[in-house]
């Protein structure tokens, strides 16, 4: 019937003005892996059909040895719907290596400051 052809098609291009995802039954976009400063966790699901596996799999070349890639074993696009704690464990526990690191990183720095200064006083005395 044509009335809910047009229906379907206005509801169609709603959808695509107004879908926060870049992906449509029409086109499908993609995000370039590149190197980033800031920790980088990229996470998806094994059975997603949406985000190609290989997508998942091409940040390899770009991963700093603290950043991490995690994949859910089920929950297809919306995994992290579905699987929360997961999603949440994972996140959590990436969270907590960078802070981690973040502040062995600071206790260093922060020693190595006290062995400048405790040579600059050794040197002027």
């Amino acid at each position: 019937n044509q009335s809910r052809t047009k229906d379907l098609v206005k509801l169609l291009d709603r959808d695509l003005q107004t879908t926060p995802s870049p992906h449509s039954l029409f086109e499908r976009h993609s995000m370039e892996p590149t190197s980033l400063s800031c920790p980088l966790f990229v996470c998806g699901s094994q059975d997603d059909m949406i985000v190609d596996p290989c997508a998942i799999a091409g940040w390899d070349n770009y991963l700093k040895p603290d950043d991490k890639i995690w994949e859910c074993s089920q929950g297809h696009h919306f995994f992290h719907y579905f699987s929360p704690q997961a999603v949440g464990k994972e996140i959590l526990q990436f969270q907590q290596n960078v802070n981690h690191k973040q502040g062995q990183h600071s206790l260093i720095k922060q020693q190595n400051e006290n062995c400048d200064l405790e040579c600059q006083l050794n040197s002027d005395s």
